[in-house]
C-alpha cells in the first residue's frame, strides 16, 4: 500500500511505502511488532499526530489480515508487558487481561501500533494523566485510552486545519495527502499558542484566587482588631 505525499519544500510528490501485512505470517507479525520490538520502529514518534501519520498497522488492519482473536491476543501481550513492568501488585487476572484487550479493540480499532506504544509508555512513565493509586485495572486502562483518543482526535483536527492552510498557500489540490512533517512546524506553532493561551487563563485564575484570599485575610484581620 502506498500514499502519495506532497512535500511542501520541494513541491514534489514522494511515494511512501506502508507495511504490507499480507506478506507477513501471523507468528512473524507477533514477533516483529511485539511490545519490546515496536520502540525501535518508532524512535521519532513522540506525539499522537506523528503516530496517526506513521503508516504502521492499525488494530482494524490487523484484524482484517489475521482475525479478531489474534488481534486481541496481540493486545494482551501489551497488557502483560505493562503489568510486568509495573510490578506484581499491578497484575491483571487472565480474565481481566482478555476482556480489557477485547474492549480496547472494540472501541479503538483505528489506533495503530505506534499509538499503543505511546499509550503504554505514558502509563509506565506516569504521564498518562490518570493516577493509578497503587493498582491498575481494566477500567483505569480504558480511561487512559479514552483520554489519549480524545487528545489524538483534537490534535489531528488541529493538524488538518493547518494542513488545509498549507495546501491553500502552495496551490495543491484539496485532496492532496500531506505528510506530518510538511505541517509539523505550523502545527507545533498552533499547539504552543493554544498552550500559552491556556496558561494565561490558569495564571489569571490563580491571580484572582490570590487577590481574593488576601482580601478575605485583610477583612478578617480588621474584624479581629475591632474585637
Amino acid at each position: 500500500m502506498t500514499d502519495a505525499i506532497a512535500n511542501v519544500e520541494t513541491q514534489k510528490l514522494v511515494v511512501v511505502e506502508t507495511q504490507n501485512l499480507a506478506s507477513l505470517p501471523a507468528q512473524d507479525f507477533l514477533k516483529e511488532y511485539a511490545p519490546l520490538a515496536v520502540p525501535s520502529k518508532t524512535t521519532t514518534i513522540r506525539s499522537p499526530v506523528q503516530a496517526a501519520d506513521s503508516g504502521l498497522p492499525s488494530l482494524g488492519q490487523i484484524k482484517k489480515q489475521y482475525g479478531e482473536k489474534l488481534t486481541i491476543l496481540y493486545l494482551t501481550t501489551w497488557l502483560d508487558n505493562l503489568t510486568a513492568y509495573l510490578g506484581k501488585k499491578y497484575e491483571l487476572s487472565e480474565v481481566q487481561t482478555v476482556e480489557t484487550a477485547s474492549l480496547i479493540f472494540q472501541r479503538y480499532a483505528t489506533l495503530n501500533v505506534a499509538d499503543l506504544k505511546l499509550v503504554f509508555e505514558s502509563i509506565k512513565t506516569g504521564d498518562c494523566g490518570v493516577t493509578l493509586y497503587g493498582e491498575i485495572n481494566g477500567l483505569t486502562i480504558l480511561k487512559i485510552f479514552d483520554k489519549y483518543f480524545a487528545d489524538r482526535s483534537q490534535q489531528c483536527a488541529d493538524r488538518n486545519i493547518q494542513r488545509d492552510e498549507v495546501i491553500k498557500k502552495h496551490g495543491y489540490e484539496k485532496n492532496t495527502i500531506l505528510s506530518e512533517n510538511d505541517v509539523y512546524v505550523g502545527y507545533e506553532q498552533l499547539r504552543q499558542r493554544q498552550e500559552r493561551e491556556k496558561q494565561k487563563e490558569i495564571d489569571a485564575k490563580n491571580a484572582y484566587c490570590t487577590w481574593l484570599k488576601n482580601r478575605v485575610k485583610a477583612y478578617c484581620e480588621k474584624l479581629r482588631q475591632k474585637e
